[in-house]
């Protein structure tokens, strides 16, 4: 499987920290993949920008390759926030989608 940082929506500020099951975290700046392997069956995505925590429950079959798209990414009024305080927050997205 695959994560990785490369959307075009994403901010590109502040990393993303990832952990698959009890696996080591893995931290990813805009512009990284990594590909890691994991085992059939099911596993948890945990994924954090140090401001939003997301937990994603799924299933892999054998010889499945999937990946996870990791996007921090604005809000509505995050322009607003970041004009009158100077700071905004990055709002954490994850996609899924399954590589031939």
């Amino acid at each position: 499987m695959t994560l990785s940082r490369r959307h075009n929506s994403d901010v590109r500020q502040r990393q993303i920290v990832a952990r698959i099951d009890n696996e080591p975290p893995l931290t990813l700046l805009y512009g990284a993949a990594v590909t890691i392997e994991v085992q059939p069956g099911a596993h948890l995505l945990r994924a954090n920008n140090t401001l939003f925590w997301k937990r994603l429950r799924f299933g892999i079959e054998p010889g499945e390759h999937l990946e996870f798209i990791l996007i921090n990414r604005s809000g509505r009024l995050s322009l607003g926030l970041l004009a009158v305080l100077g700071v905004a927050p990055l709002y954490l997205r994850i996609e899924r989608r399954s590589i031939a």
